[in-house]
C-alpha cells in the first residue's frame, strides 16, 4: 500500500484563481507531502466539492493528476450466512502482525494493486513497515488473511469497526493466485465475522473500473450508495 497524502480540503480565495497561484498552492502541497515521505497526492470528494474551494478540477488534470471514479458501497448486516468452506489451497485465518507477516503483507498488497492499476500504486519502500503495523493494529479484530499449506500469506482483507459499520479498507489476492475463490471467501468470513461482532452495516469504496472486485461485492448483496471522484499523482 503506498503510502498516500489524503488532502481534506484546499481553499483558493477569489482574488487568488489564476495559473500561478494554483501551481504554487500545488507545489506547496508537493513539499509537505515529501517531508511525510508520502508517495503520492489525493484529492477525493462526493464531485469534488468536498475538498475543492473556488478551484475548477480541470486544474488538477492540468497539473498531473488523473481522475478515477470511486463506487460508494453498503451492505446491511442482518443474519449473514456462514461463510463457504475454504479452497483448499489455503486457510482462512485471523490477521498476525508478526514482523514476517507485516513485510510480507507489504509487498503483497503493493503488488496486488500495482496489477490491478488501482488508487495505491505499487513501489511501498520497506522502510515504512513500523508505520504499516501501526496502521492495522487497529484493524486485526476486524481482519483476516488467506494462508496456503506452505504459511505463505496469499490474500487479505483488512477491515475497520467505526460505530455501528464496518468499514472494508482493502481486499486484495496474489495476482497469481486469484480466480480461486480466495477473495470471496474473505469477504464471507468478514462479514460474518462483524456481524457476529454487533455491527449493522458494512461499507466500502472501490475503484469504478476495477469490475472484478464491483463484480464480487454486488454478488455479495452490497449496493452502491453514490459515486466518488478521486484525483491521484504521484510525486
Amino acid at each position: 500500500m503506498a503510502r498516500v497524502f489524503h488532502t481534506h480540503f484546499l481553499y483558493l480565495c477569489p482574488e487568488c484563481q489564476n495559473d500561478g497561484d494554483v501551481e504554487s498552492a500545488l507545489i506547496l502541497l508537493d513539499e509537505y507531502a515529501g517531508r511525510r515521505r508520502c508517495a503520492s497526492i489525493s484529492f477525493e470528494g462526493i464531485r469534488t466539492t468536498a475538498v475543492l474551494k473556488n478551484l475548477d478540477p480541470g486544474r488538477l488534470v492540468k497539473a498531473g493528476y488523473t481522475w478515477h471514479e470511486r463506487v460508494h458501497l453498503e451492505l446491511q448486516l442482518d443474519q449473514r450466512p456462514l461463510p463457504a468452506s475454504s479452497p483448499s489451497e489455503v486457510d482462512i485465518t485471523p490477521l498476525s502482525l508478526k514482523p514476517a507477516n507485516v513485510s510480507r503483507l507489504m509487498q503483497l498488497e503493493s503488488e496486488a494493486f500495482l496489477h490491478a492499476a488501482c488508487d495505491h500504486p505499487g513501489e511501498l519502500p520497506l522502510d515504512f513497515s513500523d508505520g504499516y503495523r501501526t496502521t492495522l493494529i487497529p484493524m486485526q479484530a476486524t481482519s483476516a488473511m488467506a494462508v496456503d499449506r506452505e504459511g505463505c500469506i496469499r490474500g487479505a482483507l483488512y477491515a475497520e469497526g467505526k460505530g455501528d459499520a464496518a468499514w472494508i479498507h482493502a481486499l486484495f489476492v496474489e495476482p497469481g493466485w486469484r480466480n480461486r475463490g480466495i477473495a470471496r471467501v474473505l469477504l464471507e468470513y468478514c462479514l460474518w465475522q462483524h456481524c457476529k461482532a454487533g455491527f449493522d452495516t458494512c461499507e466500502l469504496m472501490v475503484l469504478a473500473a476495477n469490475i472484478p472486485a464491483v463484480n464480487l461485492y454486488m454478488h455479495a448483496g452490497f449496493e452502491e450508495i453514490r459515486r466518488v471522484d478521486l484525483f491521484i499523482r504521484r510525486i
